[in-house]
């Protein structure tokens, strides 16, 4: 990340930082101003171009927690974060064919031996997934390939905008967050894992 993209990404961090102070003092108020500032700058980048380079995020609830969802259709297995599935208490059983993925995260190779049902609610409509469960950074549950198939997704490469058939043959339609909402949402995902850590390095 670098250019106008790496200040954009440190001013949301910045804004998260200052939001968790206890005291601010005059230096402080003055970097909140920078920092309001240049995020009102970032609303107006032509919206019709934000999604250009934006892979599809939008957030649902699952077990009354607020998860945030990427709809991949380049991936073929579906999945939910080990973070969130505790977060939620969702049930878990065995995995029919347990395997070994090396792209989900920083932490090298592990092996997927659990799955979650999870009812997803995108509000207009609800949707009942089967997911591997795994440690995953980038968000709370992944969509994928057999995904869209099944439910006859239509994306709209423009704006972004996928398009769902429901059981009534009616279609609903996902809008994508933007890339302010996608960054927010990670920072804050990173800082509850920091904070997991903490407890657990506490424990033991």
């Amino acid at each position: 990340m670098e250019g106008e993209d790496a200040l954009e990404f440190k001013a949301y961090e910045d804004s998260i930082n200052e939001e968790e102070e206890d005291v601010i003092g005059d230096n402080e108020s003055h970097h909140v101003m920078v920092v309001s500032r240049m995020l009102s700058v970032h609303q107006t980048i032509d919206r019709a171009l934000e999604q250009r380079k934006n892979i599809f995020h939008t957030r649902s609830k699952a077990n009354n927690k607020v998860c945030l969802v990427i709809i991949d259709g380049g991936s073929c297995t579906n999945c939910v974060s080990l973070d969130f599935f505790k977060k939620a208490n969702i049930p878990t059983e065995s995995h029919s064919k347990p395997y070994k993925p090396q792209w989900l995260d920083e932490r090298g190779e592990i092996k997927v031996s659990r799955q979650a049902r999870i009812l997803l609610d995108f509000g207009h409509f609800t949707d009942d997934v089967v997911c591997d469960v795994v440690p995953m950074d980038a968000c709370h549950v992944l969509l994928v390939r057999p995904w869209e198939f099944d439910r006859q997704i239509v994306k709209d490469g423009v704006t972004n905008v996928y398009s769902v058939r429901l059981e009534n043959r009616q279609r609903c339609k996902l809008s994508p967050l933007s890339p302010f909402e996608i960054v927010k949402s990670q920072l804050k995902m990173q800082k509850e894992r920091q904070k997991e850590k903490k407890k657990k390095n506490k424990k033991e």
